[in-house]
């Protein structure tokens, strides 16, 4: 896997991966699709079980592969706590010598880093398993 993907989840690129070159597409051409000067979305829905997550590392993978300067973050969703731990986690690898913060000063900086387009760094954010409470 591409060392820019950051923190993926617990279950890798399942072998029985096969197929699903349209969706593929249709997330590339989500991500193409420009918006004036706001980032490109793209979600993935539907029933568990039905390979969302599989799909979306597929693409992180492919998109990494293709941008070798891009940030690929991978931050779980399933519960307000781990929502709060990865967005913490993305400060301590994009921002260096901050280890040191508490939480929420590290999600206002993980949040400005995001938005920050003077950067010119391209960067990619799986949210994964989201639910309503987050």
């Amino acid at each position: 896997l591409p060392a820019s993907i950051c923190e993926l989840p617990d279950a890798i690129l399942s072998s029985h991966f096969m197929g699903r070159v349209d969706e593929l597409q249709q997330i590339d051409r989500a991500f193409s699709a420009s918006s004036g000067d706001l980032p490109a979305r793209c979600v993935i829905h539907g029933m568990p079980g039905v390979g969302k997550t599989q799909l979306a590392l597929r693409y992180a993978i492919l998109a990494a592969e293709r941008s070798k300067d891009m940030y690929t973050f991978w931050v779980s969703a399933a519960s307000v706590e781990k929502l709060a731990r990865d967005f913490s986690k993305l400060v301590d690898l994009c921002l260096p010598g901050r280890h040191a913060l508490d939480q929420a000063t590290k999600l206002t900086l993980a949040r400005a880093w995001l938005e920050d387009q003077t950067t010119g760094k391209k960067w990619l954010l799986v949210l994964d398993n989201v639910t309503q409470e987050t």
